[in-house]
């Protein structure tokens, strides 16, 4: 999950700004799966 968040980064420069908020969705679905 964490490397598609992480390409979908790297793919799309103009996203960066976006970066916090996309990790920390991305720490929630992690919490979430347990």
């Amino acid at each position: 999950m964490l490397a598609l968040v992480l390409a979908a980064i790297n793919l799309r420069p103009g996203i960066t700004s976006f970066a916090p908020l996309i990790e920390r969705i991305a720490e929630e679905l992690e919490l979430s799966r347990g």
